[in-house]
């Protein structure tokens, strides 16, 4: 067999795409990301009026202020149009959310945007001059960030879950994300928009608050009818917003002296004067109506994992239409504009302090196209443009969006083997979700919910699952260091890096006699520190409830116009927080370890173990041979070694059932906490902050990622590490669950090889999986495009639960990459 790297799979691709579209990716990859003021400008413009009105309408106002005001323009040969910055990959600066964290960074010589190891962003003298002099001063007295932390929230809380302010940065718990965005994870009702238009959700919302202005004894009527008022200023904005493209479009085509391009720009103007306004009847306005609702909603709210839900059954009916029925477009032309779509997801980046962007580096945005799967009556979902999305990533390969493929028992194995075709380029997409564990799971979420409902669930973000629409899932609330959990367990609630006392004193390790008794105390840390997330979230959402309102984005979602509430105060039907862990396998196998050579074989007294840690395994290396390699380790469908990551997660869900039992640990709208084993890419951060651990672990070393093995515990192949993972009460994680493997381009050169690609897909499907996704990439093509990044832009990878360009990640990220075990045989 030829040696196969991932370089000659692109080689071999057929790049059959046009000229436009190959210009808009060289525009996508060569443009260096910069900050965008004009938010902060619309901000500082809202705040000087100092006008006396109810928060919703405030945030409305300057959502429509900033549509209008804001920089639009239209690239040369686009077809679909909208910008949610003023430029090409620029970040917005929301100025009540990041003037802390810039105040912080904007110069230092590590942290600062131009020179940081990750994420770098061009901030030339003048932007700098305007930050420093204007933007900075001004927002320090509007503080949102300062308002939680600072005045919200109790100073012992803050220091046990917000590392970012800690004095203790090496603190178990990473609970600050939701401090500088205002919302959670979110999928829009993209259907309902195409079937009525926003004129006709205008309609909807007028018929509700003109029933609440008749009832005159109606609870919170002033606030709903506030709501209602913020949601009609936020519709009419987000009309007007796409009707100046239409006039804009117009201009460049009086001016145009290519006829095809004049006859395109007056195309894009008819199509912008109507969606998404008005509902949509061809491929090409479905098209932009999508995506101009994409861009409106990220004016409306900073966050990521904004997904597209189930794109290829809302979209189907306009492709049948516009290319099977009326044939007024070819098969191509709908492709060239499923393509263009792609590529324009990529043109907008998202601003992330130091600590949050080490925990989710490479620009992530997380967004998420999902096809495939089945239909709310049980059968086979996928159509053409299942199809369509496929091909035209397969030809694009950026970035964003990732694409989730659904398989259930009946999915054809020619879908499953299109997917597996473009899998193996290399770039860490698309990943597959299996229908049957999906719905178990969302069976813990949603206990009610009937079977059509479940069936017709969506993935977003990372593989973060729920119901869609009537869900807002704020789903990036914390991180837990699971490892980090047990380092302070092993040594009495004591950082073993600082020696300082961060948790409780669950005991010395010499005092437990049994494991079970090990096991009391690892529980007893794991439920303390859960109930501290649980109070500092609480906080945060709280504080969310009373400023952070999104009314543009409620009304396409459902309860929030039924209610007369914004989304972010619990308007959705159901509401849930989650909180991932990170570091499974390595807490697994340090458990395995000290049961096998502490208390099952007493090779080694707890004494001696203590004293190695301590020393970070100097001068023990023969024992750390032996916990590396005489413990049989998770991922190798060893029974003994594999109950310990179940316990482990176990005991993470019963600290989660612990928390949602207790009001006063939840927002007080209500909702519920759920959990999963995403972790973007905080195994490097969070490893850098965990003491060496029993599994022969040296400190600083990144965690495992998701429910993956340690790196390089995996050493029977991918089939034994797939029967590993099914061993794990994934079950009861209503969020999800994510296993990453990295396999040889070797082992998919062939159609033979495809064949038994496709084979080991339906085995994980039916060994009831939740979810997998692949690295297909040599080692020799990462190491050169670390010594070589220029000759690799856009060279993607799967990160942890997300996939990202390589040469965006640091160093440490990228080793950790290389290091995972690459898999050369089924």
């Amino acid at each position: 067999m030829s040696a196969i790297n991932v370089g000659t799979w692109e080689e071999k691709l057929k790049k059959s795409y046009s000229k436009r579209v190959k210009d808009a990716i060289d525009l996508t990859l060569s443009t260096i990301p910069r900050i965008d003021l004009e938010h902060a400008y619309v901000e500082m413009d809202i705040i000087n009026e100092n006008k006396e009105e109810a928060q919703v309408i405030k945030r409305a106002r300057t959502f429509a202020n900033y549509l209008k005001k804001k920089t639009i323009y239209i690239n040369p040969d686009e077809l679909l149009v909208g910008n949610i910055s003023k430029g090409v990959r620029y970040a917005p600066f929301v100025g009540e959310l990041y003037v802390d964290f810039v105040d912080q960074e904007l110069d230092d010589p590590v942290m600062d945007y131009a020179i940081r190891e990750f994420d770098k962003l061009i901030i030339p003298d003048e932007t700098r001059k305007e930050l420093r002099n204007v933007i900075i001063p001004f927002f320090k007295k509007h503080s949102y960030q300062n308002l939680v932390l600072n005045e919200l929230m109790e100073d012992y809380v803050r220091e046990k879950t917000c590392p970012m302010v800690s004095k203790t940065p090496t603190i178990p718990n990473c609970t600050n994300l939701m401090i500088q965005t205002d919302s959670g994870h979110q999928v829009h009702n993209y259907n309902k928009v195409l079937q009525i238009g926003l004129k006709g959700i205008r309609e909807e919302v007028l018929w509700h608050k003109e029933k609440i202005e008749k009832d005159y004894v109606l609870n919170n009527k002033q606030k709903r009818l506030d709501f209602y008022e913020a949601a009609l200023i936020s519709i009419d904005a987000a009309i007007d917003y796409s009707k100046r493209y239409s006039k804009l479009a117009k201009e460049q085509a009086e001016v145009e002296k290519d006829e095809k391009r004049k006859q395109e720009l007056l195309e894009i103007s008819r199509i912008c004067a109507k969606v998404p306004a008005e509902p949509a009847e061809t491929w090409h306005e479905a098209l932009q109506s999508v995506f101009m609702i994409y861009v409106i909603m990220f004016c409306d709210v900073r966050n990521v994992s904004n997904g597209w839900g189930r794109f290829d059954q809302y979209m189907m009916p306009f492709y049948q239409k516009t290319i099977l029925e009326d044939k007024t477009m070819s098969r191509e032309s709908a492709l060239e504009l499923m393509e263009l779509f792609l590529v324009k997801a990529n043109q907008h980046v998202e601003l992330y302090n130091f600590a949050n962007t080490s925990t989710q580096m490479g620009f992530a945005l997380a967004t998420q196209i999902n096809i495939g799967g089945q239909t709310r009556t049980g059968e086979d979902a996928v159509n053409e443009v299942s199809y369509l999305v496929l091909d035209a990533e397969e030809q694009v390969g950026l970035q964003h969006p990732d694409i989730g493929i659904r398989i259930y028992e009946g999915t054809d194995d020619k879908f499953i083997r299109r997917a597996t075709e473009v899998v193996r380029l290399g770039r860490g997409k698309p990943k597959f979700f299996f229908d049957k564990k999906e719905m178990e799971c969302l069976k813990v979420a949603y206990p009610e919910a009937p079977i059509e409902e479940l069936r017709d669930y969506v993935a977003t973000g990372c593989t973060e699952s729920f119901l869609p629409h009537i869900t807002m899932c704020h789903s990036y609330c914390s991180i837990i260091n699971v490892p980090k959990v047990l380092e302070l367990t092993i040594h009495n609630g004591k950082c073993a890096l600082t020696g300082e006392q961060l948790g409780p004193q669950t005991g010395e390790p010499q005092s437990f006699k049994s494991m079970e008794q090990f096991k009391n105390a690892f529980e007893e840390q794991m439920f303390w520190w859960m109930e501290l997330v649980a109070k500092s979230v609480t906080v945060q959402m709280n504080a969310q409830a009373d400023h952070m309102h999104a009314p543009f984005s409620s009304i396409l979602l459902d309860g929030p116009i039924d209610k007369g509430k914004d989304l972010i105060e619990g308007g959705c039907w159901e509401n849930s927080f989650g909180i991932w862990y990170a570091g499974l396998a390595h807490a697994a196998d340090s458990l395995s370890a000290v049961d096998t050579l502490v208390y099952k074989e007493k090779n080694i007294e707890w004494d001696q173990l203590l004293d190695a840690l301590k020393n970070n395994w100097e001068g023990y290396e023969e024992l750390r041979q032996m916990c590396m390699n005489d413990v049989e380790k998770y991922g190798n469908d060893d029974d003994y070694a594999d109950s310990f990551a179940a316990y482990v997660m176990d005991v993470w869900c019963d600290s989660i059932e612990y928390i949602n039992g207790k009001k006063d640990l939840l927002p007080r709208y209500g909702g519920k906490y759920v959990c999963s084993s995403i972790v973007s890419s905080s195994p490097t951060a969070l490893g850098g902050i965990t003491g060496a651990l029993p599994n022969g672990r040296k400190d600083g070393e990144p965690l495992s990622d998701t429910s993956s093995p340690s790196m390089g515990a995996d050493r029977l192949g991918p089939s034994a590490v797939i029967l590993s993972n099914v061993k794990l009460p994934i079950h009861r994680n209503a969020l999800g669950n994510c296993l990453n493997q990295r396999i040889s381009p070797q082992l998919v050169e062939t159609d033979e090889d495809i064949n038994r690609f496709v084979s080991f897909i339906k085995s994980c499907r039916d060994l009831d999986m939740f979810e997998i996704q692949f690295n297909i990439i040599s080692t020799d093509i990462l190491r050169d495009a670390m010594v070589h990044p220029e000759k690799h832009k856009g060279l993607l990878v799967r990160v942890a639960s997300y996939n990202a360009n390589f040469t965006d990640l640091n160093e440490a990220c990228q080793i950790d990459i290389i290091r995972r075990n690459e898999q050369t045989s089924w």
